[in-house]
């Protein structure tokens, strides 16, 4: 399933939901998500921005195996926590509906006052590598792309 403010052509399969409260960023699909979640009777949801595409299979698998008892979790990266590749609990969702009336809909934020579990990657021996690439530009894209053609097939 896919959260988003927009409404893409999605592969055949892809459910695409908007955002329930449009406007608030990554928190408002997190929110969107938790929602849909709470209605299909799912403990958790694994939120993954758009905008990183070269996370591989191995880490979202690392994170989803870490999520007992914790609200949030996500990996560690060397220039800190990545709440936008994290596994996130119904139990995160008053707070986040909370946030979204507030002035503050950081993501870090939200994972600090879940006390979000950091998932060392390099302790369970994965290499984050470019996974946590940003790609926001085009010049962003190419890079993304010439990386995927090393690494080859998922």
């Amino acid at each position: 399933m896919v959260i988003s403010p927009y409404r893409p052509d999605a592969p055949q399969g892809i459910e695409v939901l908007p955002d329930a409260q449009p406007g608030h960023g990554p928190l408002g699909g997190l929110h969107t998500a938790l929602l849909e979640a709470a209605a299909r009777q799912m403990d958790a949801v694994l939120l993954l921005a758009c905008d990183l595409p070269l996370v591989g299979e191995q880490i979202l698998a690392a994170v989803a195996a870490h999520t007992e008892d914790c609200a949030a979790v996500a990996p560690k990266r060397r220039e800190g926590v990545e709440p936008l590749c994290a596994v996130y609990s119904s139990t995160a969702l008053p707070l986040v509906a909370q946030r979204l009336n507030g002035p503050d809909l950081s993501m870090h934020s939200l994972f600090r006052a879940l006390d979000g579990r950091e998932l060392d990657l390099s302790a369970l021996g994965l290499d984050e590598g470019a996974a946590f690439l940003n790609v926001n530009t085009p010049e962003d894209l190419v890079r993304a792309e010439s990386l995927m053609d090393r690494r080859g097939p998922a």
